[in-house]
This record gives structure tokens, sequence and C-alpha cells, in this order.
């Protein structure tokens, strides 16, 4: 998470937007690497997966190497 991003959301904010990523990810056999996310108040945050599924079967990753760098990043459009 970026600096931007802990200012604007909260830690149950993080963890809401972790649990909706990582349900939608086992309903859907993963996710686009990029998802987007509106608040109320019309900010948008984005959740950027670190390794794409292209990435993962690639061969290139080791099990170990996937499990260390398979993981979300969340930050506003304006820190990209």
């Amino acid at each position: 998470m970026t600096t931007g991003v802990d200012l604007l959301l909260s830690q149950e904010d993080v963890f809401c937007v972790d649990l909706i990523l990582s349900r939608a990810v086992m309903q859907n056999d993963g996710l686009d690497y990029l998802q987007v996310f509106e608040c109320e108040d019309g900010r948008v945050v984005w959740a950027i997966d670190q390794l794409s599924k292209s990435m993962k079967r690639s061969g290139d990753y080791t099990p170990e190497k996937v499990k260390e760098y398979d993981y979300w990043t969340l930050l506003l459009p304006e820190e990209y």
C-alpha cells in the first residue's frame, strides 16, 4: 500500500478491499492484474497484482518466488 492509500483509506477499508479481491480471485480463478475501486466520494484506488497469470504460468518463477512476489499493491492513480 502506498502512502496516498494509507492516508485515504482506513485499515477497515483496506481489509475490505483485500477480502473483495481474495473472493473474486477464488470465484473467477484469477483476475486481471489491475482492479479499480471507487470510494463513495468519487476518489479512485487501484489494486495492481505484481505477477500476472502469464508470468505465473511462464515457468520463470519457482513456486517459492510466486509465493513471495504474488501480492497486490494498492495505490492512487496519481501515484502511478
